[in-house]
């Protein structure tokens, strides 16, 4: 991977999956610090509608390693 691109990337993935009558639908963000993942799910869609949320590590962060 470019080095450039490796220090764009954000410390945290989260895939969040809102459960509709009609289907589902995905949100994929990437944040630096878990406290932004708050205001991510309060701003929506509908909380209330929040299925399931995984959080995964961005293992090829710049700062893995050190």
């Amino acid at each position: 991977m470019e080095e450039g691109i490796m220090s764009e990337r954000k410390r945290w993935k989260a895939v969040i999956r809102y459960a509709y009558m009609t289907g589902d639908e995905i949100k994929t963000v990437e944040i630096e610090e878990l406290e932004e993942l708050q205001d991510i799910i309060e701003h929506g869609p509908d909380w209330r509608t929040m299925a399931e949320c995984t959080i995964t590590h961005n293992m090829d962060h710049e700062e893995v390693g050190k």
